[in-house]
């Protein structure tokens, strides 16, 4: 393997685990005050209704990272960024939460130039 192309994926491959290590973690919860069914996500769900049985979300843990929550699936509607924290309730998306992502994945793929057609 020549020189040039082996450090380019040493590059890439360490771009990715970079990546991969500052993904967050948020905690999805049915009922207020964290009880109820539990999905905890790490990536990109663009319709709850496929990891949650339940369709409903009415508090949030977000363990690490930002998140961006919406009312309606592919993150349309209202949308509202929580940080690290506990939301014991979601007044007025209480059940109506649909899809979720992490912004600062988002920003880190857009910046190297990875998702880009």
């Amino acid at each position: 393997m020549n020189r040039p192309f082996a450090f380019a994926l040493l590059c890439a491959s360490s771009l990715w685990v970079h990546l991969g290590a500052q993904a967050g973690e948020i905690r999805l919860y049915t009922d207020d005050h964290f009880k109820g069914r539990v999905v905890l996500l790490r990536d990109t769900t663009d319709d709850v209704s496929r990891v949650n049985s339940s369709d409903t979300v009415s508090s949030i843990q977000v363990d690490s990272g930002s998140w961006e929550v919406c009312t309606h699936a592919d993150f349309k509607g209202d949308c509202k960024t929580l940080e690290r924290g506990d939301y014991r309730s979601m007044p007025g998306m209480n059940d109506k939460i649909w899809s979720v992502r992490e912004l600062a994945v988002q920003r880190q793929l857009r910046a190297h130039g990875a998702g880009q057609a």
